[in-house]
C-alpha cells in the first residue's frame, strides 16, 4: 500500500470514527448541558414566581435573637386568602399591646415556642395560643412563638422581652427540631445566637448576631436549583473527598446531643428561676409533628424532658403521646397537607383544627393544676358562656366540627 492510499484510508477511518463516536458524543454532551441549562433557567423562573417567604414579611434582623417580629405589622392574606398576621407594638403576634400588669379578672399565659406556636399557616385568632382566650375568656394569652426558633432563641426572647410582663403561666412549647437547631449557628442561611455552658454558667455566643449578607437571599434557592446539575454533583463528590479527614474529627451525633441536653437542662433551670420571680407556673409542652405519628426520632428527647420535669415537679404535657393514641383518620386533618397552601413551608404545620386540638389539650392540662385552678376560682366567672361556645368563627374551628 502506497502512502497516498494509506492517507486516504486513515481519512476514511477518521470520518467513520467522527460520525459514529465523536459526533454522537458531542451531541450527547450538548444535549445534557442544554438540558441542565434549561432546568437551571426554569428553576430560577419558578423561584421568581413564588410569593415571598412569609417570615420576610414580618421579621427583621435582631442582634440578640437573629431575627424577630417587626412591631406593628399587619399582612393580609400572608398564608393565603383570609389568613392574616398582625404584630403589636411589642413584637408579639397580637392585635393589642399588653400592659406590664395582668389586667383585673384575667389570668395571663405567655406562649413561648417556634412556628407551631406562632401559628404558621393560620390567622392570628386561630393559633392555639389565641384559642385559649376563646375557650376561657378569663385567660389572656401572649403569643411569643417565632418561625425557625430553637429552644435557645425561644428562651432568649422570653428572657429579654417576656419577663417584662407579669404573668401567671409560661407555656414553653417545642418540637424535636428545636433541640437540633440549638447545635447550629445558622438557620436557612440566617445567623443565630448559640448557647453554651462555661464554668457551669449559661453563656451566649455569636452575639451580636451578624446580619445576613445581601446576596444570601439567593444562596439557598440557587443551591436547590443547581443541586441536580452534573457539575454540582461532581464538585460535591470532589469536595467530599477532600474534606473526609477533617469531617471525621468532628464530634459525633451522640456527643453533640449530650452537650445540647446539658444546655437544655440549664435553660430549664433558668426558666424555673425566672417564673419563680414572677410567681408564675412554668409548663413544658411537647408539640407533635406529622413525623411523630409513626417515627420515634423524638422519643429519646421526650424521655429526657419527662425525667427533668418530674425531678423538678414541673407540669409536662406530651402531645406526641396523645397523638399516637388517635386513629390516623383523625390525625390527618390536624396538619396542613403539602400543596394546600401557597407557602410550601406551611406544610406539616397545624391546621386551624390542629391548633384547636392543641389549645383544648393545653387548657385541660392547665386547669388540672391546683395552683391554676385556685387562681381561676379567685377570679370568679367560669368557662361557661365563653366565646369558644358562642362565636360562629370558633364553632367552625372546633376539632369535632365538620
Amino acid at each position: 500500500m502506497n502512502k497516498t492510499s494509506g492517507r486516504a484510508l486513515a481519512r476514511r477511518v477518521a470520518v467513520v470514527l467522527l460520525a459514529t463516536v465523536l459526533v454522537p458524543a458531542a451531541a450527547f454532551i450538548l444535549l445534557e448541558g442544554g438540558s441542565s441549562l434549561l432546568l437551571f433557567v426554569g428553576g430560577i423562573l419558578e423561584y421568581e414566581q413564588q410569593p415571598p417567604l412569609a417570615r420576610l414579611l414580618h421579621t427583621r434582623h435582631d442582634p440578640d435573637l437573629g431575627w424577630a417580629n417587626i412591631p406593628g405589622v399587619h399582612v393580609e392574606d400572608i398564608y393565603g386568602p383570609g389568613v392574616w398576621l398582625e404584630t403589636n407594638g411589642q413584637g408579639f403576634r397580637a392585635e393589642r399591646d399588653f400592659s406590664k400588669q395582668v389586667p383585673p379578672g384575667r389570668l395571663r399565659v405567655i406562649c413561648s415556642g417556634d412556628s407551631f406556636t406562632l401559628g404558621y399557616g393560620v390567622a392570628n385568632d386561630q393559633t392555639w395560643c389565641a384559642r385559649l382566650e376563646d375557650i376561657d375568656p378569663r385567660f389572656e394569652s401572649v403569643n411569643m412563638g417565632q418561625g425557625g426558633y430553637g429552644v435557645d432563641q425561644a428562651y432568649l426572647w422570653y428572657r429579654r422581652d417576656g419577663t417584662r410582663l407579669d404573668h401567671d403561666v409560661q407555656i414553653f412549647a417545642f418540637i424535636f427540631d428545636d433541640f437540633q437547631r440549638m447545635q447550629e449557628r445558622t438557620f436557612l442561611g440566617y445567623e443565630k445566637p448559640v448557647l453554651a455552658i462555661r464554668d457551669g454558667e449559661l453563656v451566649v455566643d455569636n452575639v451580636p448576631v451578624p446580619r445576613r449578607p445581601f446576596y444570601a437571599a439567593w444562596r439557598d434557592p440557587l443551591q436547590r436549583i443547581t443541586a441536580d446539575l452534573r457539575t454540582s454533583k461532581l464538585l460535591r463528590q470532589l469536595g467530599g473527598r477532600s474534606r473526609a479527614a477533617p469531617a471525621a474529627a468532628k464530634p459525633g451525633a451522640a456527643e453533640r446531643d449530650s452537650a445540647t441536653w446539658d444546655v437544655v437542662r440549664k435553660v430549664i433551670d433558668e426558666l424555673v428561676a425566672a417564673n419563680r420571680v414572677k410567681q408564675s407556673l412554668l409548663v413544658l409542652v411537647q408539640l407533635p409533628t406529622t413525623g411523630d405519628f409513626r417515627q420515634g426520632i423524638s422519643d429519646p428527647w421526650r424521655g429526657l424532658v419527662r425525667r427533668e420535669a418530674e425531678q423538678r415537679g414541673l407540669p409536662y404535657l406530651d402531645l406526641v403521646a396523645e397523638l399516637r393514641r388517635m386513629p390516623e383518620q383523625s390525625v390527618v386533618p390536624l396538619f396542613i397537607a403539602p400543596g394546600v397552601m401557597q407557602y410550601r413551608a406551611a406544610a406539616g404545620h397545624l391546621t386551624a383544627k390542629g391548633n384547636d386540638w392543641v389549645a383544648r389539650a393545653v387548657y385541660d392540662h392547665l386547669t388540672a393544676q391546683p395552683v391554676i385552678e385556685a387562681r381561676l376560682q379567685a377570679l370568679g366567672g367560669s368557662r361557661e358562656g365563653s366565646r369558644a361556645e358562642t362565636s360562629p368563627q370558633s364553632e367552625r374551628h372546633r376539632p369535632d366540627a365538620p
